[in-house]
């Protein structure tokens, strides 16, 4: 039941059903749907109320002073719930508000992911650091991972969807660990290659791996340490891999090397097409299948929030095409449009229109530092997370307005109170 099915049940059950009231209600749901200010709300309610009681002399003009307060106040709970659902229903791209900043541990080289209570799990080296709560952008240091090799720096950390363990890449070194999120000493270590990856499930991992002229997506089965390779022939460099809420697998190319495909191309491949290519081992053709979705940066990390709105981040610095300088937000119904209608080629791309893609700037010094942007979102408190690789370790947190509080229905309640105490009746 959406907000304007809400408003037209309760007018109906209202006694004052053939009055003003359930014009009042329809507006006032109209009004909600249509993000009307909700200061302005009662003004709009008050005086169709008015307006339908002429027609029945029983409008909000002839009933008593407490009868108006009742009325009103009906209308006041009902605004708030209207909102409240109105929130909790799909974020939009531009909902998003920056809220606050916090230091990473480990700086610009830091790597972070949620976990399912919203408290961040950080990485610097082989070090592993946990927020001290929600929200709270501060960190307590939990041990080291025993063993952990590494190039230069772990390429990845992520969490798997239950909580209980993470896995880091070695970046190249040959090997993934995958350690217990409340003791990071109890370790495995899997023979694979990596630059990024994300959990199918709690058992399964998707690993991007391969070099500037060509790259691949490998599951690893965390219980039988078996590989299966079943994205192949991308055509330029690794890329961030990502599954939708369908369990459909988004994965690109970071940099044009072999072609056709370019820097920045995002597709996507269903999950049954996945699943066969994992029981027979045969492996899908990225250039020749899948389903092109958009163009943008360098696809490096790539994600969805709870809405299905695409994250992307990355940065084509040095391939050509000027494609930086921004993060990338992409509307969850042009995502849609361009799994329903496959094209040749992305049909989103940095020139789309503001509609469908928001851009974040990024801050110059990140710029004239080659820092690229990196996504996390944190389902638990609804928060996209922006930091930038190798730039000064801050995180900028971006979340839609929380819903009414219980401390705006007190003080509402108070006012509309005053209200009855004072109005007069002319």
């Amino acid at each position: 039941m959406d907000g304007s099915d809400l408003a037209l049940y309760i007018a109906e059950r209202l006694s004052y059903r053939t009055s003003g009231v359930s014009l009042a209600l329809a507006c006032l749901a109209f009004a909600v749907n249509e993000r009307v200010a909700p200061g302005n709300l009662f003004q709009m309610a008050v005086r169709m109320g008015q307006i339908g009681g002429h027609g029945r002399r029983r409008g909000i003009e002839l009933m008593s002073p407490h009868r108006v307060y009742r009325v009103l106040r009906y209308l006041l709970f009902l605004a708030i719930a209207l909102v409240s659902v109105r929130e909790a229903s799909a974020v939009g791209i531009y909902d998003y508000g920056y809220r606050r900043s916090f230091a990473l541990p480990g700086g610009g080289l830091g790597l972070y992911d949620a976990l399912p209570d919203g408290r961040l799990l950080a990485l610097d080296g082989s070090t592993v650091s946990v927020e001290t709560a929600p929200k709270s952008g501060s960190f307590t240091v939990m041990g080291s991972i025993p063993g952990f090799t590494y190039i230069f720096n772990p390429a990845f950390l992520t969490v798997t969807p239950d909580g209980t363990r993470a896995a880091a890449g070695s970046n190249g070194a040959g090997s993934v660990v995958v350690f217990d999120t409340n003791n990071p000493s109890s370790v495995t270590t899997y023979a694979a290659n990596d630059f990024t990856a994300e959990w199918l499930d709690n058992r399964y991992l998707a690993i991007n791996s391969g070099s500037f002229s060509g790259s691949q997506v490998d599951i690893l089965d965390t219980t039988t340490s078996t590989l299966t390779t079943v994205i192949t022939n991308i055509g330029g460099a690794s890329a961030g891999v990502a599954f939708d809420a369908a369990g459909n697998l988004y994965t690109g190319n970071a940099f044009d090397g072999l072609g056709p495909s370019d820097t920045g191309w995002i597709k996507a491949f269903s999950s049954a097409a996945v699943q066969t290519a994992y029981a027979t081992n045969t492996p899908i053709d990225f250039e020749s299948s899948g389903t092109a979705i958009a163009d943008l940066l360098s696809s490096h990390s790539i994600g969805f929030d709870a809405s299905g709105n695409m994250f992307v981040g990355g940065a084509d610095f040095f391939s050509g095409s000027g494609d930086f300088g921004y993060a990338a937000l992409v509307d969850a119904a042009a995502v849609a449009a361009a799994l329903a209608s496959p094209q040749a080629t992305p049909p989103i791309t940095p020139t789309s229109p503001p509609s469908i893609l928001r851009k974040f700037p990024s801050p110059q010094s990140t710029i004239d530092g080659f820092a690229s942007p990196n996504w996390v979102y944190n389902q638990a408190t609804g928060e996209l997370q922006l930091n930038y690789v190798f730039g000064d370790g801050t995180v900028r947190v971006y979340a839609v307005p929380e819903p009414a509080s219980l401390l705006s229905i007190a003080v509402a309640g108070f006012v509309l109170f005053g209200f009855r105490r004072h109005v007069q009746w002319i």
